[in-house]
């Protein structure tokens, strides 16, 4: 696809949408060059298409138009112009040095070496790791950040189904209660209750339950994946992922 063959109307259409500054666009500004060539690295691209940009800045802002949620990489190519859309980045020593025409920008990089593994599973692509060692709730959730990612949420059924694939022992999930057996918080701040789609789908039956009232945090079942809280000072293993 070569964005000179676009009807008038779209090509409009997708400039007034997108910023010309990338400071000003929210996903944008998270973009930085990863390299000029992929040693250790692994450009994973989306589809089979590319297309002519006039900078590397348009190169990322017509990448989140095509793609949306998807794009999180490109590769860019000065000399002839060409952009290439991605959907992440994986950084692993063992891949070595391999040459690429162009420079590579992401906003996410999946390091192997960090023990993340890149999963595509039911529509849904994951950067994620389960530890090897339980421990408390605050404690996992330091050592996720220290890794360079968050505890896992599940904010859609396709990420609920792979972690059912994955999970084999109860793990923590990055969701705590803010009010017990009623409201809770996700990492990345979304709410958590009764009014939300997936509250029945997540649960364990009779969970939440707040035993004794000091059940805050939230494990995910080694049998199915399904969630029930458990008081934070516990320590189980948990589930790391670096959001795409």
């Amino acid at each position: 696809m070569n964005s000179s063959t676009l009807p008038l109307c779209l090509l409009l259409i997708m400039h007034f949408f997108a910023s010309p500054v990338l400071g000003k666009n929210e996903k944008s500004a998270l973009w930085i060059l990863v390299s000029n060539h992929t040693e250790n690295l692994k450009f994973v691209g989306i589809g089979h298409s590319n297309w002519i940009s006039e900078s590397r800045m348009s190169c990322i802002r017509e990448c989140l138009y095509y793609y949306t949620v998807n794009c999180n990489s490109v590769q860019f190519d000065e000399m002839t112009k060409t952009c290439t859309p991605g959907s992440v980045v994986i950084r692993n020593n063992s891949f070595g040095s391999i040459s690429l025409s162009g420079s590579v920008y992401s906003r996410a990089i999946c390091d192997e070496n960090a023990g993340f593994s890149f999963t595509v599973k039911h529509g849904t692509a994951v950067c994620m790791y389960v530890s090897q060692t339980p421990m408390e709730y605050e404690v996992a959730k330091s050592d996720c950040a220290r890794n360079g990612g968050t505890m896992y949420v599940i904010d859609t059924v396709e990420k609920f189904s792979l972690l059912k694939d994955i999970i084999v022992v109860d793990s923590w999930v990055g969701l705590k209660a803010i009010y017990i057996r009623s409201l809770f918080e996700w990492v990345d701040g979304e709410k958590f209750d009764k009014e939300s789609s997936l509250w029945n789908t997540l649960w364990r039956p009779g969970e939440p339950n707040s035993y004794a009232g000091e059940e805050y945090c939230v494990v995910a079942w080694r049998e199915n994946g399904l969630l029930y809280d458990c008081p934070c000072g516990n320590r189980n293993y948990h589930i790391c992922e670096i959001v795409l």
